[in-house]
């Protein structure tokens, strides 16, 4: 991966932590686990997790409903020459390692 990419996911990640918590209601807690950029760094993956699980439908229609306006918070927070279209996730990795967690 190159240092672009790297340092693009790293401030993904801080941006969308900082708007999500801004933005929530305070309902659940959404946490961003990860960020995925495309090669071309025009297209950004945010995985979150939610907290309880029965708000996670809730919690991903919000973010989707939100994703133009954490474009603009990126335009305005960062000086990223083109700002990637965003989608958000729910990280099922992180959801089946607390499933694994839970029978140990």
């Amino acid at each position: 991966m190159n240092i672009k990419r790297q340092k693009t996911e790293s401030l993904m990640k801080c941006l969308a932590s900082d708007f999500i918590q801004s933005e929530s209601s305070g309902a659940s807690l959404i946490t961003v686990t990860s960020v995925r950029v495309r090669e071309n760094l025009r297209s950004v993956k945010i995985l979150v997790s939610v907290f309880p699980e029965e708000k996670e439908e809730e919690a991903i229609a919000f973010l989707k409903r939100k994703r133009g306006a954490m474009r603009e918070y990126v335009k305005r927070k960062s000086r990223l020459r083109f700002i990637p279209h965003i989608d958000f996730a729910i990280d099922g990795g992180e959801k089946n390692r607390r499933a694994l967690e839970s029978l140990v």
